[in-house]
C-alpha cells in the first residue's frame, strides 16, 4: 500500500533522528567526537560506539524536550 507506514517507520511523537544511526529516539545525547569538531547529536548506543577508544570524545548532557510556552 503506498503511502502506509509501518510502525517502526512512523515518527513518533517528540522523537528526533540521530545524527549517526538516522533512528527516531526520545533519547538524545550531545557528544562530540574530535578535539575540534561540531556538536551533534545521538541514540545512546551510538554515543557509546562513538566514545569507545575515543581520546577526544566529550559528552555534552542529554538533550530533552523543552515543555511548551503557555499562549498568552
Amino acid at each position: 500500500m503506498a503511502g502506509v507506514q509501518t510502525a517502526s517507520k512512523q515518527k513518533r511523537r517528540g522523537a528526533t533522528a540521530c545524527r549517526v544511526c538516522g533512528d527516531d529516539t526520545t533519547r538524545l545525547f550531545r557528544v562530540k567526537n574530535s578535539e575540534d569538531g561540531p556538536w551533534f547529536v545521538s541514540c545512546p548506543i551510538c554515543a557509546a560506539r562513538v566514545s569507545e577508544d575515543n581520546p577526544h570524545f566529550a559528552y555534552g548532557g542529554r538533550v530533552g524536550r523543552r515543555p511548551r510556552r503557555a499562549s498568552a
